[in-house]
Formats: structure tokens, sequence, C-alpha cells
């Protein structure tokens, strides 16, 4: 009984090492810093907006404006469960994720915290924060920022910001 219930575990930590990090996901991008992932397609802070428009399909609203802080454009996209900030270096140039924000439960992180979700959850996925005086708690990895809003012991809104 004792050989069986080795050789099952061993067969499932081997299957476990094999699997990716996520569906779609390259080891490199996940060494950026924190990622959302949407339907498959990951975004990291600072990386090509291209694909990840793409999958989340026509936004329900898009703003457009000249960027003070780059030659280009910044953008901002407006989908049922999230909003996308892109910027560009030039008018028609590639667009780089600036940001994301939650706007919803349905909204998910890598680490499965959502806005509705416990503090003590959100602790466990990310560790102790001390929050700020509006109870905002930040966990930054690599060039990604990740803002986590606390009222009354629940999450309330989720930000990913490009930090550099």
């Amino acid at each position: 009984m004792k050989k069986g219930v080795k050789r099952v575990l061993v067969f499932l930590l081997v299957c476990s090492l094999s699997l990716p990090l996520v569906s779609g996901q390259k080891k490199a991008e996940a060494a950026k810093g924190y990622f959302y992932l949407y339907e498959g397609v990951s975004v990291t802070m600072g990386s090509k907006a291209k694909s990840f428009i793409k999958k989340a399909g026509k936004a329900l609203k898009t703003k457009r404006k000249k960027s003070c802080a780059f030659e280009g454009l910044d953008r901002i996209r407006w989908y049922d469960s999230f909003i996308l900030y892109t910027y560009s270096n030039s008018k028609k140039g590639a667009e780089y994720v600036n940001g994301v924000t939650f706007r919803n439960s349905s909204a998910v992180t890598k680490e499965g915290i959502h806005i509705g979700s416990s503090e003590a959850d959100m602790t466990r996925a990310y560790g102790n924060s001390p929050a700020n005086g509006d109870g905002v708690h930040f966990y930054r990895k690599g060039k990604t920022l990740l803002q986590i809003q606390v009222k009354s012991g629940t999450v309330s809104a989720i930000r990913y910001i490009l930090k550099k």
C-alpha cells in the first residue's frame, strides 16, 4: 500500500513540474512582474499590447489623448471586467501596457484575488503589506506595482501599474 501511494505522489509531482506556469505564459514574461491573464493571453506592464487587445475584442469605450509623457498617444479602453491603459512612443507606433484596473469581481489575478475577496485571502496570496491611509496595499514585482484597496476587510479595488 505504501509503495502505491509513493508512486502516485511521485507521478503527481513529476506531472505538476512539467506543466507550464500559466497557459500561454512565457517564463521570461513571468519574471518581469505580476501579470494579468485574460482568456489565456497574459499581459505584463510595459509589454506590447497588440495580442492582448486582439483577444479582449472590441472595447465598450475607447479614449485617446496626446501623451504628456511620450511623443505618442495614451489610450484607455473599457471592457466589461477591466480597464486597459496603454501608451505609444509615436502617433502610429506600437502600444504598450501602462496599467490594468479591475471593474468587477469577474476579473481575477493569477493568484486568485478579485474584488470581493477577503483581506485574509489577499494576505495569503501576496504576503503582509501595510496599508496606506486609504486602505491601499502595495506589492511590487519587477516592473509592476500591484495596488489592492481593502475596505472593511474586503478587497474593493485592484490595479496593475507600470513602474520603471
